[in-house]
């Protein structure tokens, strides 16, 4: 009886010696994993080859200790040592990138995407960035142990490493930014905040094709869990850091993710779309077709809305003015991507509320197409617009259009006038000078001009014979 507590005694004695064994194993494993992953190499230089791999080694066994969650790791290492392990983190993550000049090419709507540039040290990103992410989600590390680390130098560092030109690395920094936001509550203002600066230089500073994807995917989730009614911070951004982005010439890169962004704030709040219709039509683009197609997507995406605001009224007359345009368009696409609008309930419940006022806009192009267009599919699409139209209001259509062809009548009269007067003057000088050659004219549809300063001269010699 009495050897029974004796051997028990011994058995504790054995497993606190095993523990205080493994525990040193841990604590020297631990010291000679901060000693050989804080050295930074050249990635460049081939004979750190074998250090790198040693490097990328301990890394990897950093990583799986955490994983195990072993409670003597993570009560006597992980947990005391956590400002260590994410001040080597952030010595090996925040560095500067890899530069890639960006061309006026890589700028251009549509252009393919550019060459991906692979860090040749993502052997060892990609371990830094699970072990990040473990961090973060792993069940000790509370909201103000993580709260300690994100300062406005740590958040910047992770909104720079977006220019990134590795889309994994892009979806690591998103996945831990979701995170990070989520988890850590009393920093989320800072990261609003950083996020609108971000924004403020997109726009106004660095351009930039790589991050905007990921960020606003990150926005678009952030936008989804605000409150009704929006705080007057959250208006602000849609109105200053938000529709803004539709400025860039490259915007149609990240597109898709803006426009989720617009319509979750429109869910959110219905009258924000008198910004967004002010500042499409304030900002269209006239030169560039795929970003014209991109803003006939925001306003039919968002045309139920903006149908049901108070004072639509006022907007009839400059959206109807833009939708227009689209119509008498040269590019086919625009005018396909503008038709559709007329398959909106919304957009024939305005037709037929302000014909008055929208069809002598609308219709003008509408004739013309039907008559000219080169395209027969489309000049068939115009008639069958033509008809819903007059279904709605044919009394203003017959209108309208007998208005139109009035002034068309006219113009072709005048031109048939000024073409009898050219055709006189030329006939004085060719008297006068028999060598005399006539110059094009550009105004006529079916000439092309390309010498502009020759013409000018032409058209001046022509002056001066006459006053000779």
């Amino acid at each position: 009886m009495e050897k029974q507590p004796e051997i028990e005694k011994d058995k504790l004695r054995k497993e606190r010696k095993k523990m205080d064994t493994a525990l040193k194993n841990y604590k020297k494993e631990f010291k000679i994993i901060m000693e050989r992953t804080n050295i930074l190499y050249n990635y460049e230089d081939e004979s750190k080859d074998s250090q790198i791999k040693n490097k990328n080694k301990y890394l990897q066994r950093l990583l799986e200790r955490i994983l195990e969650s072993d409670r003597r790791f993570i009560d006597h290492i992980f947990r005391p040592k956590i400002e260590r392990i994410m001040e080597m983190i952030m010595k090996n993550l925040f560095r500067p990138l890899p530069t890639k000049k960006l061309t006026d090419l890589d700028m251009t709507e549509g252009n393919a995407e550019t060459e991906e540039v692979l860090d040749k040290s993502w052997s060892t990103l990609e371990i830094l960035y699970e072990i990040l992410i473990n961090i973060i989600q792993h069940p000790v590390m509370s909201e103000s142990v993580l709260k300690y680390f994100l300062t406005e130098e740590f958040i910047q560092s992770i909104l720079d490493l977006f220019e990134s030109q590795n889309a994994q690395e892009r979806d690591y920094l998103k996945q831990i930014t979701h995170k990070l936001y989520s988890k850590v509550v009393k920093r989320r203002r800072l990261f609003r905040r950083m996020f609108n600066n971000h924004f403020i230089a997109l726009i106004y500073e660095k351009p930039t094709s790589n991050g905007p994807n990921e960020i606003l995917d990150i926005y678009a989730a952030i936008i989804s869990g605000f409150a009704i009614p929006l705080r007057p911070e959250h208006i602000e951004f849609f109105k200053n850091f938000l529709t803004p982005l539709l400025k860039l010439q490259n915007c149609s890169k990240f597109y898709e993710e803006i426009l989720r962004c617009i319509l979750i704030f429109l869910q959110k709040d219905p009258n924000l779309s008198e910004i967004l219709l002010t500042t499409v039509l304030d900002i269209w683009p006239y030169a560039n077709t795929n970003k014209e197609l991109a803003f006939l997507v925001t306003l039919y995406e968002s045309l139920d809305v903006i149908s049901s605001l108070e004072n639509i009224q006022i907007y009839i007359e400059p959206l109807s003015k833009r939708i227009s345009a689209c119509l008498n368009s040269e590019h086919v696409q625009v005018i396909d991507r503008c038709m559709t609008f007329f398959e909106r309930d919304s957009m024939i419940n305005m037709l037929r509320e302000y014909a008055t006022e929208m069809y002598p806009i609308i219709v003008p192009p509408i004739e013309r197409q039907i008559k000219e267009h080169w395209h027969e599919t489309l000049k068939s699409n115009f008639d069958d617009l033509k008809k819903i139209l007059m279904e709605l209001d044919i009394d203003t259509y017959e209108e309208v259009k007998d208005d139109y062809q009035e002034k068309q009548e006219f113009k072709r009269s005048k031109r048939a006038e000024l073409d009898s007067k050219w055709k006189i003057l030329e006939d004085r000088i060719k008297d006068s000078q028999p060598n005399y050659i006539p110059p094009a004219l550009p105004f006529q549809s079916d000439t092309c001009v390309s010498d502009y300063n020759e013409l000018y001269f032409s058209v001046c010699q022509k002056d001066k014979n006459l006053q000779e």
